[in-house]
């Protein structure tokens, strides 16, 4: 379901999961502050800094990467 195939080999899990463990495009939001009512409106870009926690990112990670888990797989794959 996520794959969107119905059948994939282990080792191919690393390379679809690259787009998922990228990180999500920036959240746009638009909003008009007015400060004092006879201001003209006036347009402000501010960067404001969501932090997610990812607690399992590294661990999946380090496992895709590790090549004695990639030996492994290839050979339960065969």
């Amino acid at each position: 379901q996520i794959f969107d195939c119905p059948r994939l080999k282990f080792s191919e899990i690393p390379q679809r999961l690259t787009a998922l463990l990228l990180p999500p495009d920036p959240i746009v939001i638009n909003h008009v502050i007015s400060v004092d009512p006879s201001d003209q409106k006036k347009t402000a870009c501010y960067d404001i800094d969501v932090e997610v926690e990812e607690p399992l990112k590294g661990q999946m990670s380090s496992f895709l990467l590790s090549t004695a888990n990639q030996q492994e797989i290839s050979a339960l794959d065969s």
